[in-house]
């Protein structure tokens, strides 16, 4: 059973500054390094180790950079301008998981966001990425959760001007490649602020996912239990975003849906040479786009996600999303199912809102997944060779069983048979033991031998399998006989 590698999600790029207070580096009050402050003992340790090093006289420093530590209070959202034009400012704070988001700014302009939790240092690069400008790390976080205590060090670096180092919307690169990982930055804009998400991708979980069955249901695409943690990170991504450019949690659903209805839709036979290939979400953001099935996924995990009742709709050739409203909040074209209301959402293009239906689609008879929970789905395939000796007939069966669904399958038992054409009835049948559990795309192989019946009679192959927490699978093959 292949484990999955964790996935990255390196970086949030916060197109807008919201300035609420602004706060010069020369007005912080400087701190010597002591022993009383640990993060100032911590960041000085590490300046001395990685960037104050001499060729061999220890003892001669008369030619470095002379490193002191700041330390600071800093209120939300307020701005703390460095050197070089560089400025860093604290948007979200947590008081009881103890860690704020901080975005680092070049020009006016934020292009990362990082997590800092209490009592951790972190070197922060420049807008380019490749050379470390500050060092930083988290002392305190107020209760009331409005301004925070830090302590940083400047280098050198942030004084040079790197040959590419003004980094604006305009100019970031789609795709970034290494030998082993893929980082892609997504563009779009909502209520016209721009928005900027950057995520960096492992080649191998990539080709893990390419790998995968296809011959599953819906569901369980959108609840696949590999990609929860990426999910994850991604929709807290895009809340974080939100509050960053000032909108409240009721927005979230929408930054979320004009994020995928900007990626661009991109056909199945063009990426994989053929049509109707359904995708996981991690390759639709690894390929940074899809056909509509792809998008639908992504946005109903999404979604998913962030708490809110949605569905997948099918309708004829096209795969839309349908998010439950029982607050009145969706206008327009909506599906009913089980007594509830799920309000249409287009994915393929920028522009639809919640409950707008392309008009080829509004007469059009829709079947409606609910996206609820996961559970076990079992795949099956299986070979067989008749022989003949005198009267009977002797079957051996070789039994192909993949869980494709989106739960592990428990308490599993395999029930093979030997039909008669006489309803009910069998020649022979064979139970096999319990197979405790079958993880999501495990794979079994189960053999049979010796299963006979009357060499003059027509038998077919029937197969039942059944577990404790699914419901019972039934294949069989066509009707056959040795009749001469």
């Amino acid at each position: 059973m292949i484990t999955l590698k964790s996935f990255i999600l390196v970086g949030l790029v916060i197109c807008s500054c919201l300035i609420f207070g602004c706060l010069n580096v020369d007005e912080s009050k400087s701190v010597e390094h002591n022993t009383n402050n640990q993060t100032s003992t911590n960041i000085l340790e590490t300046i001395d180790i990685h960037y104050n090093k001499e060729d061999s006289n220890q003892n001669n420093r008369s030619n470095k950079y002379n490193y002191s530590c700041i330390n600071t209070t800093l209120h939300r959202n307020e701005i703390l301008f460095l050197k070089g034009e560089y400025a860093l400012t604290i948007n979200y704070i947590d008081y009881f998981e103890q860690y704020v988001t901080l975005s680092s700014l070049y020009k006016g302009d934020s292009y990362s966001t990082h997590f800092l939790y209490t009592n951790e240092i972190y070197e922060i690069k420049d807008s380019n990425y490749e050379h470390t400008i500050y060092i930083i790390g988290l002392d305190k976080i107020y209760p009331d959760e409005t301004a925070v205590d830090i302590t940083y060090a400047i280098l050198p670096n942030i004084y040079q001007d790197f040959d590419s180092a003004e980094h604006r919307l305009t100019n970031i690169p789609a795709i970034k490649l290494s030998h082993d990982q893929m980082t892609r930055n997504y563009e779009w804009n909502y209520k016209s602020q721009p928005f900027l998400l950057q995520a960096t991708y492992n080649h191998a979980d990539y080709m893990f996912y390419s790998e995968r069955s296809r011959q599953r249901t819906w569901v369980h695409f959108v609840k696949d239990p590999y990609h929860s943690d990426f999910i994850a990170q991604l929709s807290e991504q895009l809340e974080l975003l939100a509050y960053n450019h000032g909108y409240e949690r009721d927005e979230i659903p929408y930054i979320a849906i004009s994020f995928v209805q900007s990626l661009p839709y991109i056909s199945d036979s063009v990426s994989k040479g053929y049509d109707q290939y359904a995708r996981f979400p991690f390759e639709t953001m690894y390929y940074g786009g899809g056909d509509c099935e792809d998008s639908s996924i992504l946005l109903a995990a999404i979604l998913n996600n962030l708490g809110y009742d949605v569905a997948l709709i099918e309708l004829p050739g096209h795969i839309a999303v349908g998010i439950h409203d029982n607050e009145g909040i969706f206008h327009g074209s909506y599906y009913e199912h089980e007594g509830k209301k799920y309000f249409y959402l287009e994915t393929t293009n920028s522009g639809w809102k919640p409950g707008e239906i392309p008009e080829e689609f509004k007469d059009s008879k829709a079947i409606i997944y609910p996206i609820e929970h996961g559970y076990p789905e079992i795949g099956v395939g299986f070979s067989w060779t008749v022989e003949s000796y005198r009267h009977k007939s002797y079957v051996d069966i070789d039994i192909d069983i993949e869980n494709v669904g989106s739960e592990t399958a428990n308490n599993v038992v395999i029930y093979t048979t030997l039909e008669s054409i006489e309803d009910g009835m069998v020649w022979n049948h064979i139970t096999s033991n319990t197979i405790e559990t079958i993880k999501v795309d495990e794979k079994i192989k189960y053999s049979v031998s010796n299963l006979t019946f009357p060499s003059t009679e027509t038998t077919r192959i029937g197969i039942w399998i059944s577990g404790s927490n699914m419901g019972t699978r039934y294949v069989y093959s066509d009707w056959f006989s040795l009749k001469t």
